[in-house]
């Protein structure tokens, strides 16, 4: 692809899932970069943002902003209230993200509950954050509130034909680059499978539908030697049949 790769990053755990580690994190990331990640993305799905604590959520990007050295690293904020949402965007600013993104909360809101959330963030977030909705429902609202974003981020449309199409703030593109889940296998492997999208495309696809985002990145880790930690529980790691799929997919992809 000719636009730089955005790595939604894992989340590295010791051993018994207790607390997150900054080492495994850290050998993470430098290989990322050794591969040709240009950016990285912090709290997707891929990361099982679900599974952490607030606290955890801020350790996690300060240590992934300090390693990163100043390329671009971009946040999900996403939370259940809007105070912990704005919170999260603060922390982010204050410890030098680039940007972030949110994604519309769990709980079902009225209109002028998403205009009340929006806003909030608009006045007190203290960076650009972006609305990315898979299900478009507020994405008028994101427009009318254009003080909210400088939209440096924006969802897929459907007319990219050579990316991906995953959903959930898992794939976006924007001006720092290209955010996939495919991005875990590490750049230069994506950028091979995106050039053979049109016959490796369904496989990718497949494998991420078989075996969930977080699973199969932590697996895709453990193909190229690390140890990234298990999942957290009740998560637990990919099984047989999709670390056969990964390997036969990631075998291909190295030989070109």
């Amino acid at each position: 692809m000719d636009v730089p790769l955005l790595v939604p990053l894992a989340t590295p755990y010791t051993d018994d899932t207790t607390t997150l580690s900054e080492i495994r994190l850290i050998k993470i990331m430098r290989w990322h970069r050794e591969r040709g990640a240009e950016g990285w993305v912090v709290g997707s799905e891929v990361g099982e943002v679900n599974s952490l604590s607030h606290s955890e959520r801020k350790q996690l990007n300060e240590w992934v902003i300090r390693e990163a050295a100043g390329s671009p690293v971009i946040v999900n904020v996403t939370c259940n209230t809007t105070a912990a949402t704005v919170d999260l965007a603060q922390h982010a600013a204050r410890h030098g993200a680039k940007s972030a993104y949110c994604m519309p909360p769990f709980a079902t809101l009225t209109e002028r509950e998403m205009q009340g959330y929006l806003a909030a963030l608009r006045r007190h977030g203290q960076l650009n954050v972006t609305l990315i909705d898979p299900s478009e429902q507020w994405n008028h609202l994101a427009i009318e509130a254009t003080s909210i974003a400088t939209h440096a981020l924006s969802p897929l449309e459907a007319s990219e034909p050579t990316l991906g199409k995953f959903r959930g703030g898992c794939e976006f593109k924007g001006e720092d680059g290209f955010c996939s889940p495919v991005n875990v296998f590490g750049a230069d492997l994506a950028n091979r499978l995106f050039e053979k999208w049109f016959q490796l495309g369904p496989i990718i696809q497949g494998l991420f539908r078989l075996g969930g985002h977080a699973r199969v990145a932590k697996a895709a880790l453990e193909f190229h030697g690390f140890d990234p930690g298990p999942p957290r529980p009740p998560l637990q790691s990919a099984d047989e049949n999709v670390r056969a799929v990964l390997q036969n997919l990631l075998t291909t992809a190295e030989r070109g």
